[in-house]
């Protein structure tokens, strides 16, 4: 009850302030209520939480970006109820220009772990609408870029130069390099045949030629080939390159994960003993019979009349 009570009203003081400044925002509350976000984010939260969070503090620009990850991190749902209409928010809050790529990389990653561990649907209607946004994160990736060009040219030594240089390089290129792998791992849950047409082949393939490229954008090129191999022709890599799901949601989603897995397990169980009472008998009393390509025999068994039926069983051995 009060870990219930800590929550309500830490969800609460995220929601009233954040539209204020960080400097009329009481530091140790606001970090003690994201750390009881957080803390309960292993059991899941419930639909009106992550609405709340989604929509009045992580995709409106509340608060610092340090603060947003870690809320967005724990937005992991209780169980399969999940509000679907806050994936459009998080794609168009990844695609605000000016980019953030440290901010589109969380995104990415928070929806990536949802598709990878089930948590959500990959053909639900509010997900696929956002299909050829998340391409567009892909196909459009420019390797040059203006924001640093003013901060480099009011270095005059030239080691210092080339030290900025390099170090603004590898880090813009690993941001790059991760959210095409982040992209191509969403599209390749989400991709329908529908969605394979020539002028994305066409761009996937302009994004392979590109150094670095080859073997991340090859992973969807062989789904695409899968559904139209008139289109992608060519040589592919059939190295699989994973991106592997931030630590803060991996502990949450597994749980959730084994939630939903029992859940069905029962259904399952429940639902077979009710409707198919006779088919699982016959399993029992025949556990070899198989639809295979192979003859297999076939154990009927007979009875007399009703009264010897649970008394004397005859069986006949006969193949297809």
């Amino acid at each position: 009850m009060e870990s219930t009570d800590n929550l309500e009203m830490s969800v609460k003081f995220l929601v009233n302030n954040a539209s204020k400044k960080s400097k009329d925002i009481d530091k140790l509350q606001l970090k003690f209520c994201v750390t009881e976000i957080e803390r309960n984010t292993v059991n899941g939260l419930s639909r009106r939480i992550l609405e709340e969070l989604a929509e009045h503090v992580v995709f409106r620009g509340g608060y610092d970006k340090t603060t947003r990850r870690k809320i967005l991190y724990s937005l992991i749902p209780e169980g399969e109820d999940f509000p679907y209409h806050i994936i459009p928010l998080a794609v168009s809050c990844a695609t605000v220009v000016p980019v953030d790529p440290s901010w589109q990389f969380s995104v990415l990653s928070w929806l990536g772990g949802l598709l990878e561990y089930g948590v959500i649907d990959a053909h639900n209607r509010y997900v696929h609408i956002c299909y050829q946004a998340i391409f567009n994160l892909a196909s459009n990736v420019n390797l040059e870029r203006g924001d640093e060009i003013f901060l480099l040219s009011r270095v005059v030594h030239i080691d210092l130069y080339m030290m900025i240089r390099h170090c603004i390089d590898t880090k813009f290129m690993r941001y790059v390099f991760c959210q095409v792998l982040l992209v191509c791992k969403i599209l390749g849950y989400t991709t329908a045949r529908s969605d394979v047409s020539e002028c994305r082949t066409k761009a996937l393939f302009r994004l392979k030629e590109k150094p670095g490229f080859y073997e991340k954008v090859s992973q969807l090129l062989r789904l695409y080939r899968t559904y139209r191999p008139d289109l992608v022709v060519g040589r592919l890599s059939y190295r699989y390159l994973a991106h592997h799901t931030p630590r803060n949601m991996k502990a949450a989603l597994l749980s959730l994960r084994d939630r939903l897995q029992e859940g069905t397990e029962k259904e399952l169980v429940t639902a077979g003993q009710d409707i198919w009472p006779d088919i699982q008998r016959a399993e029992k009393v025949n556990p070899y019979q198989r639809a295979t390509v192979i003859p297999q025999p076939d154990n009927n068994y007979y009875t007399e009349t009703i009264e010897e039926k649970t008394k004397k069983v005859i069986f006949l051995s006969q193949y297809r």
